[in-house]
């Protein structure tokens, strides 16, 4: 018997054997058996998915099935578009973020504009973030490279009282830099990144849930 694939790609919970659109789903498994940790890290596990590496965060962007926008201005909207639980992620340099603690990622191929909006005519990524646990649990995880690389993720969840529930993830990363400047003998192209993002769930009826996530990041590149 074939696994049952859930995914949101019509702003619903549908079977992706039922829905009339070109889908793939990557779920949480996936991501940490290929070691996928950050946006562009996507491409190695969808095949129509590319990325178009710029100067910085800014001008760069995502391509589906080879069509997409080289984004040189913050007024330019790209033509995939990036979707982080439900929210649009309109400058390209918000989009290109870390995937701590996701539940599932959908790529649909082709233009996504009646559902998602007019930045959305080449296709779209949509990340789903884990939700709120009806049981308390967390993890941690450090990484450490041979090149000064370092990484500190981790997540807390719970609930609060019977109809409440709440998680809670963050995460920081430094990188000095992969080439050595000969003059000042400093590293140069290295970044450093962090980041925390709350969820809180509130189950007022058995068919009505609100939910509020605050969600904040800094990056910094040479």
């Amino acid at each position: 018997v074939l696994e049952e694939v859930i995914v949101t790609a019509q702003k619903r919970e549908q079977n992706l054997q039922d829905i009339p659109v070109a889908v793939t789903a990557i779920g949480n498994d996936a991501l940490e058996a290929y070691g996928i940790n950050e946006m562009t890290d996507l491409t190695r596990v969808s095949a129509s998915l590319t990325f178009g590496q710029g100067g910085n965060k800014q001008n760069s962007g995502f391509r589906i099935r080879g069509i997409g926008t080289n984004v040189f201005s913050i007024g330019v909207e790209p033509s995939v578009a990036v979707v982080i639980d439900d929210v649009s992620q309109v400058q390209p340099g918000q989009a290109l973020s870390n995937l701590v603690d996701i539940e599932r990622v959908e790529v649909l191929r082709g233009p996504q504009s009646t559902l998602f909006g007019k930045n959305a005519s080449a296709g779209l990524v949509s990340v789903i973030t884990r939700a709120p646990s009806e049981e308390f649990e967390g993890f941690a995880e450090v990484s450490l490279t041979d090149d000064d690389e370092q990484k500190y993720t981790g997540a807390v969840s719970g609930p609060l009282g019977d109809n409440m529930g709440y998680r809670l993830t963050g995460y920081y990363k430094d990188y000095d830099g992969w080439a050595e400047n000969l003059v000042s003998g400093e590293d140069t192209n290295g970044s450093e990144s962090k980041g925390v993002r709350g969820q809180l769930t509130w189950a007022i009826t058995d068919d009505f849930d609100l939910g509020l996530i605050a969600w904040y990041s800094e990056d910094e590149d040479n």
